[in-house]
């Protein structure tokens, strides 16, 4: 059953708010080494990850400008 499945399961299942559910699936216990590689940023795409995150809170910026200006044309409408 994969994670989706569960999540959807759980929706319908709950009888109440904060309802949770283990998995029954985990890590892998033969790789006791994941730890330090989860996360980690290699140097090299440290550039290329640093680009994306900046184009990204622009577009958020951007998007956020236009929501707020729609906002006040609508309100100056009204």
């Amino acid at each position: 059953m994969g994670l989706g499945t569960t999540g959807l399961k759980t929706l319908k299942a709950a009888q109440a708010a904060r309802t949770t559910v283990k998995a029954p699936y985990g890590w892998k216990d033969d790789d006791p080494d994941w730890r330090t590689r989860y996360g980690r940023v290699d140097p090299a795409d440290r550039e290329r990850l640093l680009a994306l995150g900046e184009e990204r809170r622009r577009q958020r910026a951007e998007r956020a400008s236009m929501n707020q200006q729609k906002e006040q044309e609508k309100n100056e409408r009204a």
